[in-house]
C-alpha cells in the first residue's frame, strides 16, 4: 500500500487486512519538516554524470538510507547507504549536514524520471518506508542548452537591428521634411535687388541712379547711367 502527498490531516490509526479480516493495526504520525516540502527538479544530460541530494530530518538520522526510482505504481531499490556504489549509481550520506547523495554516472536516456529518497523502519512484523525527498529527474542532449542560448541571442540581435533601422528610416524622414520646408519659405520670400552708383572716370559727370518700385511684382530694381566719352550707355 502506498499513501502519498500526506498532509496533518492523514495522521491517525489505520487497519491493515485481508479478504475482510483486519490483522494490524497502524498509527500513523505525520510531521512536518522544512527539508521534506515538495519535489524539485534536477537536469540531466545524456553521457555525463548528475548527482541527486535530498535532505532529511534528524530523526532519520542513523537509520538506513535507500534510492528508489518509481515505474508506474512500482518503486525500485537502486542503491541503499549500506553500500557505496552499486552499477552506475554510487551514495554517500553526510551525517553533518543530514544529505544523502547519489550519483549516477554515464546518464541515459532511460534515466529520465522520478526518483525518492526514503529510510526504512518499523519492527519485523511490521515494516514500512518514509519517502521523504521526491526529485524529477529530466534528461536533455548535450549542447541543447547552448543552441537555446544562441537562438535566443540572435533574436535579441535581430530585435536591436530592426529597432535602429526603424529609428533611422523615421529620423531621415523628418530631415527631409525640415529641408522642403526651408526650400518652399525661401522660394515665397522671392529674389531680392539693389541699387548701385558708381563713377568709371573722375572727370566724368556723377552717375545719376533712378530709382523705382515695380508695384505689380513688389521687387525693387534699379537703373543706372554711364557718362563716358559723350556717350551714354542704358
Amino acid at each position: 500500500m502506498i499513501y502519498r502527498n500526506l498532509s496533518l490531516q492523514d495522521a491517525g490509526s489505520y487497519q491493515c487486512g485481508e479478504t475482510g479480516v483486519w490483522g494490524q493495526t497502524v498509527n500513523l504520525k505525520v510531521n512536518s519538516d522544512p527539508c521534506c516540502l515538495g519535489p524539485n527538479t534536477v537536469p540531466g544530460y545524456l553521457g555525463e554524470n548528475v548527482t541527486i541530494s535530498c535532505s532529511y530530518p534528524e530523526e532519520f538520522k542513523r537509520n538506513t538510507k535507500f534510492f528508489f526510482k518509481q515505474n508506474s505504481q512500482r518503486f525500485t531499490e537502486k542503491i541503499r547507504n549500506s553500500e557505496t556504489q552499486r552499477g552506475r549509481f554510487s551514495i554517500s550520506d553526510d551525517r553533518s549536514s543530514k544529505v544523502v547523495s547519489v550519483r549516477i554516472s554515464d546518464v541515459r536516456e532511460d534515466d529520465g524520471g522520478v526518483y525518492f529518497c526514503g529510510v526504512n523502519d518499523g519492527e519485523q512484523q511490521f515494516s514500512y518506508y518514509s519517502l521523504y525527498s521526491e526529485t524529477q529527474l529530466q534528461i536533455t542532449a548535450p549542447g541543447s542548452s547552448v543552441i537555446i542560448i544562441t537562438v535566443c541571442v540572435c533574436v535579441a540581435l535581430l530585435l536591436i537591428g530592426g529597432s535602429a533601422l526603424i529609428f533611422y528610416k523615421l529620423r531621415c524622414k523628418k530631415t527631409q521634411g525640415s529641408t522642403s520646408s526651408s526650400t518652399m519659405e525661401l522660394e515665397e520670400q522671392g529674389p531680392t535687388y539693389t541699387t548701385i552708383s558708381f563713377q568709371k572716370n573722375p572727370d566724368s559727370p556723377a552717375v545719376a541712379a533712378d530709382t523705382y518700385r515695380e508695384e505689380e511684382c513688389a521687387t525693387e530694381y534699379s537703373s543706372i547711367k554711364h557718362h563716358w566719352n559723350n556717350f551714354n550707355h542704358y
